[in-house]
C-alpha cells in the first residue's frame, strides 16, 4: 500500500515537473525576444503557479518520507530556475519603457543558465 502511494505521489509530481519544464523552455526563449508588459506579467504569474504545483507534489512526497535524490534534484531545479526566470522577467518589466535590445536579452537569458 505504502509503495503504491509512493508510486502515485512520484508519478504526480513528474507530471508536474515536466509541466513547468516546458512552460521554462518556452518562457526563455520568449525572454530573448520582444514581449508586452502583458506577456511578461502572465508569463511570471504562469511560471509562479507551475512552480507552486510542483511544490505542492514534492511536498506530498515528503510527507509520505519517499524522497529520492531524483526528486529533490529536480525540485532543487525548479525552484532554482523559476527563481531565475522570476529575475529575468522582473528586470524587463522595470525596463518596460526603456529601448529593447535582442542582443543583450539573449545574453542576459544565457548567463543566467
Amino acid at each position: 500500500m505504502h509503495e503504491e502511494t509512493v508510486k502515485k505521489n512520484e508519478k504526480a509530481f513528474n507530471k508536474a515537473y515536466n509541466s513547468w519544464k516546458e512552460l521554462a523552455k518556452e518562457i526563455r526563449m520568449k525572454l530573448k525576444n520582444f514581449c508586452s508588459t502583458e506577456d511578461l506579467d502572465t508569463k511570471l504569474k504562469e511560471i509562479k503557479a507551475k512552480e507552486a504545483l510542483v511544490h505542492q507534489q514534492y511536498e506530498s512526497i515528503c510527507r509520505n518520507h519517499s524522497t529520492t535524490q531524483y526528486v529533490v534534484k529536480r525540485m532543487d531545479a525548479c525552484t532554482a530556475l523559476t527563481a531565475e526566470i522570476c529575475d529575468l522577467t522582473s528586470k524587463r518589466l522595470e525596463n518596460v519603457d526603456g529601448i529593447f535590445d535582442d542582443q543583450h536579452e539573449k545574453e542576459r537569458v544565457r548567463m543566467s543558465t
